[in-house]
């Protein structure tokens, strides 16, 4: 855990003990003054934060999700063809797992083009949306996104034929983040 875990009455000392000093302080320690109730429900609220934030904490551990699988199904775009998002959660931790291993390979334009030209084709990058450029929800040349998010998470690349969109696509889409969707266009 990233941080020491405290119970209700070390919170409270906590709390007590960073109070200003003097005669309107001094019942901070005391649990019956109002000052003293204060801290005291002041002490049990971070003690339900701290365990809020273990839960989210959790969560956000790969091997311990749980409440959030959806989510994180959903982040990288199950189901799709090779994966459903049914069955025991460890199964469906390892789906998420396997997608997630998916992401990297082509980062940027020059990382697409590199990979076409090592197969022989010629390829342009009109919008990378990796880095994204454009403003939303028009990218030039113009093109309508449904939301800023599918924007973001679009390159379209323009080919010499069409023809070679099927064997491009097949080695890029494995190369490419699996939250990102591509464009095939012939070059004007």
């Amino acid at each position: 855990m990233l941080f020491k875990e405290h119970t209700e009455d070390q919170n409270y000392q906590l709390l007590a003990q960073h109070m200003p000093t003097g005669m309107p302080w001094e019942n901070v320690f005391n649990e019956e003054s109002n000052l003293g109730k204060l801290v005291k429900s002041l002490s049990k609220n971070y003690y339900r934060l701290e365990l809020l934030i273990k839960i989210f904490y959790n969560e956000m551990q790969l091997s311990a999700i749980d409440a959030l699988i959806e989510s994180w199904e959903k982040e990288v775009g199950i189901p799709d063809v090779f994966f459903q998002n049914t069955g025991a959660i460890s199964v469906r931790r390892d789906q998420v797992a396997q997608k997630l291993g998916n992401f990297g390979g082509a980062q940027t334009e020059d990382d697409f083009i590199r990979i076409a030209l090592y197969f022989g084709y010629s390829i342009n990058i009109i919008q990378c949306g990796i880095e994204g450029v454009g403003f939303f929800p028009l990218i030039f040349p113009i093109r309508f996104f449904s939301s800023r998010k599918t924007a973001s998470n679009t390159i379209i690349i323009q080919v010499d034929d069409l023809a070679d969109e099927t064997f491009l696509r097949s080695i890029l889409q494995r190369l490419i983040p699996v939250t990102t969707q591509m464009i095939f266009e012939l070059k004007p």
